[in-house]
């Protein structure tokens, strides 16, 4: 069978195009289906960088934050070992006075007796170590007012000699001021007690030293 198209010309063209025109309208689709699909890829790519940058600098934050504080505590930590030293040293020079007036009562006869005792104890000296301590320092001092029986200066010489010669009462002590003596007569007593001698006696405390590092 022989067939004849008997439409004109233009329109057979158009016949003969229809194919190519289907073939770019898909090929467009195809490429906008695969421009969005990269959109989307890049977008969600983005995101979870976004999300993985934001949780690294959280870290970063809370790891400088944990580094602060453990500089903070590190300083602390001298600080608090600072003070223990110094507390350390204060309570192995303190004085137990107690004992020091048991001692001192101890070793005084019985033809002396107090009128008046009194005890300084000066703040300790704070230097570096290796730096000199001033030759006049001194860490207080312990004075008693006394009168002795009979004017008899041996006792007071004896006196003197003892405290000196008790290391455990002396040990804290640096040295003995020479005592201002006074003789007093009592008219109306005994006559072995109508002359008397009184005088006060110093002892001055050995400085305390604190060395700062």
């Amino acid at each position: 069978m022989i067939r004849v198209n008997l439409l004109p010309e233009e329109y057979r063209k158009v016949e003969s195009t229809s194919l190519s025109l289907f073939l770019l309208f898909l090929i467009g689709i195809v490429l906008v289906a695969l421009a969005f699909v990269a959109w989307l890829t890049l977008n969600l790519q983005g995101g979870t960088i976004a999300s993985n940058l934001k949780e690294a600098q959280a870290r970063r934050k809370k790891i400088t934050d944990e580094a602060k504080q453990v500089d903070k505590l590190e300083g602390d930590l001298i600080q608090y070992s600072k003070r223990l030293k110094t507390i350390m040293a204060i309570r192995a020079g303190r004085i137990y006075w107690s004992k020091k007036l048991d001692l001192l009562v101890a070793d005084t006869p019985e033809d002396i007796w107090f009128v008046s005792i009194r005890m300084v104890q000066n703040e300790p000296i704070r230097t570096a170590p290796g730096q000199p301590i001033p030759p006049n320092a001194d860490g207080g001092y312990l004075e008693f007012q006394c009168y002795q029986r009979t004017d008899n200066i041996q006792i007071l010489a004896r006196y003197r000699d003892d405290l000196m010669s008790d290391r455990v009462l002396y040990a804290d002590f640096s040295r003995m001021k020479p005592p201002d003596l006074a003789v007093v007569a009592w008219p109306d007593t005994h006559p072995e007690d109508q002359m008397t001698l009184s005088y006060k006696i110093v002892l001055y405390l050995k400085p305390q030293v604190i060395y700062i590092e």
